[in-house]
């Protein structure tokens, strides 16, 4: 009577990487909701992911094209004498218009 109870659960889902943007319209400007996500597996603790969140807001103009961040990313192999490097630059913009 009264007391509590431990109930063991497994949630599912995948691994990757996602981000949300939830518009509010404030005026002539949006107030954006952006919550991006990273889950991957946890190398430690198999069948285990480890995930990592993030959650801002930002106000921007509507109807116009704005950044919302990007990301920068360099791979370099050596092999022997020679060294090869690669980086790679990706961009997220979002641009919110009033539907018709």
């Amino acid at each position: 009577a009264g007391g509590y109870a431990v109930v063991p659960s497994t949630t599912t889902r995948a691994s990757g990487r996602w981000l949300r943007v939830i518009p509010r319209l404030q005026g002539d400007q949006v107030l954006l909701a952006i919550e991006p996500e990273e889950a991957h597996p946890d190398p430690r603790h198999p069948r285990t992911l480890e995930v990592q969140r993030l959650s801002t807001q930002v106000v921007v103009p509507l109807g116009q094209w704005v950044p919302l961040g990007g990301l920068d990313s360099q791979e370099q192999h050596s092999s022997g004498w020679s060294s090869r490097t690669r980086s790679q630059t990706s961009e997220v913009w979002v641009k919110v218009e009033l539907a018709e």
